[in-house]
């Protein structure tokens, strides 16, 4: 992938800090891939979850002006967080992913998106686009951020109303939201669950649904759901669960009476958004809480809790009634 992205074959690891406030980094022992970013096994953090990448982008960068939006390239530049394949951390890998489709296919990731994604499922175009959201009254009155809150469209639901990256991007951004109405990502959901061939192949499918976390990566992966940020990582699991991460979320390695079963795929957007896959069972399910600004995290967290597991209480309800 290095004639694709050179910029992440250049990429170095940062270990620390001299006495003399130095940064001390070390080349990256083997190259980044694809499943990497998708993983994110990569090394590609976001800073605001190291505190050795802040303080390497404080020293290293000045401050961004008012105004001023940067693409991917620009906006994720500072070194990686560990090895590649060494570790696990959440971060702008599928940034990253998305702008390789760009540069291999010519076209935005929006475009492709809408030509890949919404045209095989008849899902309107104007009804997937990267924030912020373009278009007439009509398209921003289905917004989950309520207008008068985010009168820009920039996403700012999804991060409880504290800050809005989307403001800063230059550029379709993979890993910083998508505007699409329930039902247009209800119908992607069901495509991979029935694995109907409109998406992807088969066999890709079933690929997404592999555990990604090597040996190397275990201990990192679940130092990463033991810490103070594992809260969001493990989407709503209990900690001590067997989890590993698929192609494109949280991966459950083992049944849970009641509950997911093995090999489960599941993730949320930020704070108001959570999905998952459940294969074994045959369900899929898409939880989206419309939120005033500024939101009450622990409401919202416990409303996401609740409809994943009353979608399993009224499922296995049924199921014994037959």
């Amino acid at each position: 992938m290095s004639d694709i992205a050179p910029e992440l074959a250049n990429k170095q690891v940062l270990t620390g800090f001299a006495e003399d406030g130095k940064a001390q980094l070390v080349p990256a022992k083997r190259p980044i891939t694809l499943e990497m970013l998708l993983s994110h096994t990569s090394g590609i953090a976001y800073d605001f979850l190291v505190p050795d990448l802040a303080k390497w982008r404080k020293l290293n960068e000045a401050p961004l002006a008012e105004g001023t939006r940067r693409p991917v390239e620009e906006a994720f530049n500072y070194p990686l967080y560990f090895q590649p394949g060494e570790g696990w951390m959440y971060g702008p890998g599928l940034d990253w992913a998305g702008r390789i489709v760009e540069r291999v296919t010519g076209h935005t990731l929006g475009n492709f998106v809408r030509e890949r994604i919404c045209k095989p499922l008849g899902i309107s175009p104007d009804e997937a686009q990267f924030y912020p959201v373009k278009g007439d009254d009509s398209i921003r009155e289905r917004l989950v951020d309520l207008n008068p809150d985010d009168p820009e469209c920039l996403g700012k639901a999804v991060t409880g109303g504290g800050s809005a990256p989307n403001a800063m991007s230059k550029g379709d951004f993979g890993g910083h939201g998508l505007f699409m109405t329930g039902q247009g990502y209800l119908e992607v959901l069901k495509s991979l669950l029935v694995n109907d061939g409109k998406l992807l192949k088969p066999e890709t499918v079933d690929d997404m649904f592999r555990n990604r976390i090597g040996a190397e990566a275990e201990a990192g992966h679940r130092a990463a759901m033991e810490s103070p940020a594992g809260v969001f990582f493990r989407v709503g699991i209990d900690p001590g669960k067997k989890v590993g991460h698929g192609l494109g979320g949280l991966l459950t390695l083992e049944d849970t009476e009641g509950w997911y079963s093995d090999e489960t795929l599941t993730w949320g957007g930020g704070m108001t958004f959570t999905w998952f896959l459940d294969r074994k069972n045959g369900l899929c399910g898409l939880g989206a809480v419309q939120t005033a600004l500024p939101a009450d995290g622990k409401v919202v967290s416990d409303l996401k809790q609740s409809f994943r597991r009353d979608i399993y209480r009224k499922y296995y309800a049924v199921t014994r009634e037959k």
